[in-house]
């Protein structure tokens, strides 16, 4: 598939995700099977003489707004990767302005924007998709190692054993719904 993309679409901006795809899918550094290998080397091959065939060597620079971000170097073929990162309290005193990523030189870049945050307030205010999940924690031993405190927070005491009760409830049919939740910090299975 990847090596008709790249015969008949070239520009076509699913064949960098593809071998990306490929790629994450090896285990222990290969693939299922003789064959697979065989194919999937192949396909990788003509995406590198397609693609790659200009060894890199160039400048990546970030702008938020008129205000620089960064730059790294690129020269010859690597698998590092390089961050720039740019703090919250930047991006929200920006307000609504571009992100303008720059390359200076010859050679393919390949970058991901990506954001991580946290809400100001963590008691956040419940939200209505067309679901409802309540958590619930009971002390298994005694009932006063585990207490709903006034504000809504959990107390549970260090070493107490707490039976976790999930309710979801559904207003509609649904497919492939995953409810998943995870421990709090400091416990253990």
């Amino acid at each position: 598939m990847l090596e008709s993309l790249i015969a008949e679409q070239k520009d076509l901006d699913l064949i960098p995700k593809l071998v990306a795809g490929l790629l994450a899918h090896k285990k222990a550094g290969r693939w299922e099977s003789t064959q697979e290998n065989t194919f999937v080397l192949l396909a990788l091959d003509k995406y590198f003489q397609t693609y790659e065939k200009v060894t890199p060597n160039f400048v990546a620079r970030v702008w938020l707004g008129d205000g620089y971000a960064g730059e790294h170097a690129f020269k010859g073929y690597s698998t590092d990767s390089h961050r720039i990162d740019i703090p919250m309290k930047t991006v929200a005193a920006a307000g609504k302005r571009d992100l303008t990523i720059q390359k200076d030189g010859a050679g393919r870049l390949y970058y991901r924007v990506g954001m991580t945050y946290a809400p100001a307030d963590l008691k956040l205010q419940p939200a209505d998709y067309g679901f409802v999940v309540q958590r619930t924690y009971e002390a298994v031993d005694r009932p006063e190692e585990v207490v709903r405190g006034a504000d809504g927070a959990w107390k549970i005491k260090a070493g107490a054993r707490v039976r976790v009760r999930l309710t979801m409830i559904n207003d509609n049919r649904r497919y492939h719904v995953a409810l998943v939740d995870p421990l709090p910090a400091a416990s253990r299975p």
